[in-house]
């Protein structure tokens, strides 16, 4: 369809949306150190016989649960994913939404062998434990 031919409305709209795909997409330096901190971070938990853990809800679940099995089949880097339903509830319910992933990596890891970020979407803190915490 010529571009003439297009409705205004549309094409300033198509036209917003490319330029903000484009820019979230844009790949800089910020964005390959960041890439490389991550990867010497999941080597160095490798190398010192801990687990990646990752954490996902929601939608975000399901590519929590991939990222942990890529990393361990490609990678040889020990992942597991907490995003049970179950798990997560039973230790929500019993610790506090906010405290649930510091019990489940008590349960299912050596003390300082995880490596977890906090989620966030948008400004909502979804998970309160931050990179590299110690859990006893």
């Amino acid at each position: 369809m010529p571009a003439e031919s297009l409705d205004p409305d549309h094409k300033a709209f198509l036209d917003d949306y490319v330029g903000r795909l484009h820019r979230a997409t844009a790949i800089d330096d910020g964005v390959f150190a960041g890439i490389s901190a991550t990867r010497t971070a999941w080597l160095r938990t490798r190398e010192q016989g801990g687990r990646v853990i990752f954490i996902g809800n929601g939608g975000s679940a399901g590519i929590a649960s991939h990222l942990a099995i890529d990393l361990a089949k490609n990678a040889s880097v020990p992942a597991l994913c907490f995003s049970d339903a179950s798990m997560m509830s039973c230790l929500a319910n019993d610790y506090g939404f906010e405290d649930w992933i510091a019990h489940a990596v008590r349960l299912s890891a050596a003390p300082a062998t995880a490596s977890l970020r906090s989620v966030r979407r948008g400004a909502r803190r979804t998970f309160s434990m931050r990179s590299r915490r110690r859990v006893r």
